[in-house]
């Protein structure tokens, strides 16, 4: 038994938090109320209301320490007392937000109930503060209809539920446990939940608007300028597994049940975040009931048998391959459509232990994510947090952006910049610079420099070439970001990152016949029409590949596949192996395509500008990396 002291102590305490808990709610009830009716709510607003709720869950966290010590205290009937408090506090509470509520919408005195405007709870929303825009549907699904609307001036998106009259079925019970769910949970890649319409007739929930839709029709559409890249697809992964870590660790754990690409919704910044909890549970001891999406479903559910919370992991990994393919690996549907009945896939999953496809091409390290997600076992399956700590969303967009051949360009890009993908150019090139001990125009005749008989010019101009090479549209307009893409390209057709790199790059792009990126179609309408006229520029279709077009005896374009060979720097045309690309252009007669390169395409070549006199390196360069630094 605890001192009375220690008692004393532990009830003043779980009275000030509870006091604490009281007010803090009142102001995120007030600041939340305040954001709603702002059109576009400040930044400040927001980090006010991410400080509020870091406090509460701490207060969350204290009260239920302090009532464990109390109950090892053997003091049940304080915590009878304390619960009483609590009780009261609340009554007092909602007394007040009623009173609130009547007042500001006129109503009579008396129960609020009794006028059919009884406020349920502080997420409560007045159907007249509703706006429906019924002609633009946004999405349905088993228990409503999602449209796009209007919220105290702010784009929103409304729930309607299909049953508006609820006689105790499922329906009202699903729906309350979204509203339980959606309103406890607070995190940047969880759907935010702006409130609730619990009046019959006008059953509806209101979140946050996601402008680009779901994930499902992102990687299903045929509009090319939604597509998603790889890195976008990994970003994703990444943020619906922050998600579903936040999820997992709330007390107690919350399980989603229905994880699929389809409930991975993005907003118009590409932010994913979590939605649809319609099915979601409250972790149990003994979880058995067969709920979500039968394709996405954990082979332990499929078979009728307890589950936990590895059940989303196994989901997770689906939507994972769905995410590279048409659901984010392939772009197909899990299964390729192959079953269509309930039968088969619990025979063929849970079973058999079937597998969706993983293409050849996936990077290592993504294919070993895949495999224990969807492990047999849920006890080798990972959990979000393992995954996050790892960093392998991160590693594997490298891995995939920069070749396993260059794994020197890996090693450089993971150890400098780890986590990011766009670098400003000149924090690039201070960083390549100091990796490959390149040498700094002007700088003293030591380290890098020593020996070097290139002037500050020579460099500058070694460094505008290199940074014409790491730009995707191949223009020589600076916009001062290299990308982890550009970066890997790059060295598939330069590599390997070495010493040498850079004089490989600017002995290439000052050759007169270089184009670099230039597609089938401009080329053909670059070249003079003329027997013998060529150009070299990167292959549109491969990288590390370089294609010769030149013009043939007949007039017409040929477009000949050199591959460049990072592990020996060799260049492949037909049979024969060369050292550089001006020995193929100096043989001049290719005898096994029959064609003859006489005259170069000069006109217009867009890299001449790089090698133009210039007395400034201020727009190339970083100044760190000037004279006297």
């Amino acid at each position: 038994m605890a001192s009375k002291s220690e008692t004393s102590r532990l009830i003043l305490k779980l009275g000030e938090l509870t006091e604490e808990q009281y007010a803090l709610n009142i102001g995120l009830d007030n600041l939340l109320d305040e954001i709603l009716n702002q059109p576009n709510p400040s930044k400040r607003m927001f980090e006010e209301l991410e400080k509020l709720e870091t406090r509460e869950t701490e207060i969350i966290l204290e009260k239920k320490q302090t009532r464990e010590e109390l109950t090892e205290a053997k003091a049940e009937s304080v915590l009878n007392d304390e619960d009483r408090q609590r009780r009261r506090l609340a009554s007092t509470r909602m007394s007040s937000f009623f009173e609130w509520e009547k007042n500001r919408h006129g109503m009579p005195n008396g129960d609020p109930a009794a006028e059919g405007h009884f406020v349920e709870s502080q997420w409560e929303i007045h159907p007249e503060d509703i706006v429906v825009d019924e002609r633009h549907k946004l999405g349905a699904g088993q228990f409503g209809t999602v449209f796009r609307g209007r919220l105290k001036g702010k784009d929103v998106a409304v729930k309607r539920l299909l049953v508006q009259k609820f006689e105790n079925t499922k329906n009202e019970e699903e729906f309350k446990k979204e509203v339980k769910i959606m309103s406890s949970l607070r995190h940047p890649n969880l759907l935010l939940f702006m409130g609730a319409c619990t009046k019959p007739g006008s059953m509806m929930m209101v979140v946050e608007i996601m402008d680009k839709g779901s994930v499902y029709e992102l990687l299903h559409t045929k509009d090319l300028t939604r597509k998603l890249t790889f890195r976008e697809k990994l970003s994703i992964a990444k943020g619906a597994a922050q998600g579903m870590s936040w999820l997992h660790g709330m007390n107690p754990a919350i399980l989603h049940l229905d994880l699929k690409s389809a409930n991975l919704l993005v907003d118009e910044h590409g932010v994913v975040k979590v939605a649809d909890f319609g099915l979601s549970q409250i972790k149990k001891d003994q979880m058995l009931e067969r709920v979500g999406s039968p394709l996405y479903m954990a082979p332990e559910m499929l078979r009728g048998e307890v589950y936990d919370a590895k059940a989303d992991v196994f989901s997770f990994g689906i939507c994972l391959w769905v995410r590279d393919m048409p659901e984010l690996l392939t772009e197909k549907d899990p299964y390729d459509n192959s079953i269509t009945k309930l039968n088969d896939l619990i025979d063929r999953v849970a079973h058999k232990h079937q597998r969706p496809v993983i293409p050849d091409n996936t990077e290592p390290r993504h294919k070993e994510l895949l495999n224990k997600c969807w492990h047999q076992d849920p006890l080798q399956r990972p959990n979000f947090d393992e995954m996050l700590k790892s960093n392998i969303f991160d590693e594997v967009i490298i891995d995939h952006s920069i070749s396993e051949l260059n794994h020197r360009g890996r090693h450089f890009w993971k150890m400098v910049f780890p986590g990011k993908y766009d670098i400003p150019w000149p924090v690039f090139l201070k960083a390549i610079t100091q990796f490959c001990r390149w040498p700094v125009p002007g700088g003293p005749r030591t380290g890098a420099n020593a020996g070097s008989s290139l002037t500050a010019e020579d460099i500058e101009t070694r460094q505008k070439c290199l940074k014409a090479m790491l730009k995707a549209d191949g223009s020589t307009v600076s916009k001062d970001v290299v990308t982890i893409e550009n970066f890997g390209q790059m060295l598939d057709w330069f590599g390997p990152l070495e010493h040498n790199l850079l004089e490989r790059v600017y002995q290439l792009v000052k050759q007169d016949y270089f184009w670099g990126f230039l597609s089938t179609s401009d080329a053909d309408k670059t070249l003079d029409r003329k027997a013998g006229t060529y150009l070299v520029r990167f292959s549109n279709s491969e990288r590390g590949v370089y294609t010769l077009s030149v013009i043939t005896k007949d007039l017409k374009i040929a477009n000949l596949r050199i591959l460049f060979n990072v592990a020996n720097g060799k260049f492949v045309l037909g049979p024969k192996e060369y050292e550089t690309l001006g020995h193929i252009i100096q043989g001049k007669q290719i005898k096994t395509y029959n064609v003859s390169l006489k005259k170069s395409c000069q006109h217009d070549r867009p890299y001449s500008i790089l090698f133009a006199k210039t007395d400034s390196m201020s727009l190339y360069m970083d100044p760190n990396l000037g004279p006297n630094k």
